[in-house]
């Protein structure tokens, strides 16, 4: 969940640096995380993200996504899946992401599907050698379908469109990683209302040249940071691999 922007914006950095003209290009990249989450009640949950990101063309990479959820009583509790194009970085600085994902709920009850699709800028500036600032705005359609588990998506009964955003600071460590603090109202899956957006404190750290350790703690809120709504915990890897 991310996104980083992980496995987002953190997968436009390059594997050596820029200047060197036979840096490896990274064709393929594949993420697993779990999180767990508590909310304002109480109750815990569980789930687990496989997320590939790979290279279409020199503009162009491909992001697939899936998801399962376990709830306490229920392991097989919801589901998800996400498909996501994103364009290059346009002068470094800009880029533009298109997202459909869906979940599907089967507890507690009523069941329900849900599709999201997602049209975002996003960007990051160099602010110094160790700091770089973040930002995204974007547009999301959603629709949310009650007792039923179909999980293909579907447009109908779409509501009316509604921002989305993020906003972060990052600090490099040395090439090996990064510490980021952001506040956002969507991630690497599913959006959330502008009313409950959340704040997060994210850290990657290169294990390897194929291995990066990837964490975050999320505190999601209603309206305003001391009425919780969940928090999260995330702890994955992401493989990483390259071709000369």
């Amino acid at each position: 969940m991310a996104l980083p922007f992980a496995p987002t914006l953190a997968q436009d950095k390059p594997a050596t640096a820029p200047e060197d003209v036979h840096a490896p290009v990274e064709k393929l990249n594949l993420l697993f995380y779990t999180r767990m989450i508590r909310s304002a009640d109480g109750q815990f949950r569980m789930d687990e993200s496989l997320v590939s990101n790979f290279k279409l063309s020199p503009w162009l990479r491909l992001e697939l996504g899936l998801r399962h959820g376990e709830r306490s009583g229920k392991f097989l509790a919801y589901d998800g899946y996400k498909v996501e194009l994103q364009t290059k970085s346009f002068f470094k600085i800009v880029r533009f992401v298109a997202r459909m994902s869906d979940k599907i709920s089967d507890y507690p009850a009523p069941s329900y599907a849900e599709s999201n699709y997602l049209l975002i800028a996003e960007g990051k500036y160099p602010v110094s050698h160790a700091f770089t600032v973040m930002g995204a705005l974007g547009t999301v359609w959603s629709t949310h379908r009650d007792n039923t588990t179909d999980g293909l998506p579907a447009m109908k009964g779409a509501g009316d469109p509604y921002l989305t955003y993020k906003a972060g600071l990052r600090y490099h460590l040395k090439d090996k990683g990064f510490l980021e603090a952001t506040t956002g109202s969507y991630d690497v899956f599913n959006p959330y209302a502008l009313d409950s957006p959340f704040v997060q404190l994210a850290f990657d750290h290169e294990i390897s040249h194929r291995w990066t350790f990837y964490s975050y703690f999320r505190h999601q809120y209603d309206r305003h940071t001391g009425a919780a709504l969940n928090d999260f915990l995330c702890l994955g890897v992401r493989l990483h691999f390259f071709r000369q």
